[in-house]
C-alpha cells in the first residue's frame, strides 16, 4: 500500500514544500516562517509511525499526510489567510494526486494520536486516527 503511494507522497511534499517557501517568506510579523528540510523530516517521522494494521488503505495514509502537514506547516500560520493558503494547496494537491481519495481525506475533524487507549493497561499506543471527538476521549475516560 505504501509503496503504491509513496513517490507521489514525496512529489506532493516537496510542491506543497516549494510552495510555502515561496508564497510565505518570514517577514519581522512572521519572522518564525523560515521553513526548511528539518521540517520535511517532520512530516516524515509522523508518516514513519503509522503502522499497517491502522493504515491498510491508500486512503488512510493521504489522510494521515495531510494531517502531518497540517501538523507541520499549517500549526505555524498566524493569521487565517496564511492557514487558509495552506489548507487549499494540501486539498489541491490531494485532489491532483489522488481524487479518489479526496472526499476521505479532506474529511473533518482531523484527529490523531497515540493517546486513546492509554488508559488500558498492556494496550501498545498506536498512532491512528481518532475519527471524532467523542472517540478521542477513548474507552475508559469519563467526561
Amino acid at each position: 500500500m505504501v509503496k503504491s503511494v509513496a513517490d507521489t507522497i514525496t512529489t506532493a511534499t516537496l510542491d506543497l514544500y516549494k510552495k510555502i517557501v515561496r508564497d510565505l517568506p518570514p517577514t519581522p510579523s512572521k519572522f518564525h516562517y523560515i521553513f526548511n528540510l528539518r521540517d520535511l523530516s517532520r512530516i516524515y517521522a509522523g508518516l514513519c509511525i503509522t503502522t499497517p494494521s491502522r493504515f491498510e488503505k491508500k486512503e488512510d495514509f493521504v489522510r494521515v499526510w495531510r494531517n502531518e502537514c497540517l501538523r507541520v506547516f499549517h500549526d505555524r500560520a498566524i493569521n487565517s489567510k496564511d492557514k487558509n493558503y495552506i489548507q487549499e494547496n494540501i486539498s489541491s494537491l490531494i485532489s491532483q494526486n489522488f481524487g479518489d481519495c479526496t472526499q476521505f481525506a479532506m474529511r473533518e475533524p482531523i484527529l490523531f494520536g497515540d493517546y486513546r487507549n492509554t488508559l488500558i493497561a498492556n494496550e501498545p499506543r498506536l498512532y491512528e486516527d481518532i475519527q471524532d471527538f467523542d472517540a478521542s476521549k477513548g474507552p475508559g475516560f469519563k467526561s
